[in-house]
């Protein structure tokens, strides 16, 4: 039941993200929006019921091997969507080439993922302020 519930929850995040992505015309963009998303599904009720990617990784990936490949594979994929957001960006010069897309994706599912945390214990988050300090990522 776990696995049913851990690959729904994370079917329902992963099509919230890439919904966001589409609003953007660049790669810069389209980050941005993904970010704004990621910060706004920490926000409120939503954001205490926590995100079962994260929950998995501080609670299970320790002491079960199948919950840690679930989230490592989650998380991989997370951070290939960016990086290849990052690249888009990059090919239509919204972002410059002397960003390392793997590095700076990994840097943003840290964040991503630590904003999950932070709303699950109900510390306010400032939409806006959030997002622009992480997309000086991509300057």
């Amino acid at each position: 039941m776990f696995l049913a519930a851990f690959e729904r929850s994370a079917n329902v995040q992963r099509k919230e993200i890439r919904s966001a992505a589409k609003e953007g015309a660049t790669g810069r963009e389209r980050i941005f929006h993904v970010l704004t998303s990621y910060v706004r599904q920490s926000l409120g009720s939503k954001g205490r019921r926590g995100c079962i990617v994260v929950g998995s990784a501080v609670e299970l990936s320790a002491l079960d091997p199948v919950a840690r490949a679930l989230v490592g594979m989650e998380l991989e994929a997370s951070e290939k969507f960016i990086a290849d957001l990052i690249r888009e960006g990059q090919a239509d010069g919204s972002i410059p080439d002397r960003v390392d897309a793997h590095d700076t994706a990994g840097m943003m599912i840290c964040i991503a993922q630590g904003l999950r945390v932070l709303g699950k214990v109900r510390l306010p988050l400032d939409v806006d302020r959030i997002t622009h300090v992480v997309m000086k990522l991509l300057d």
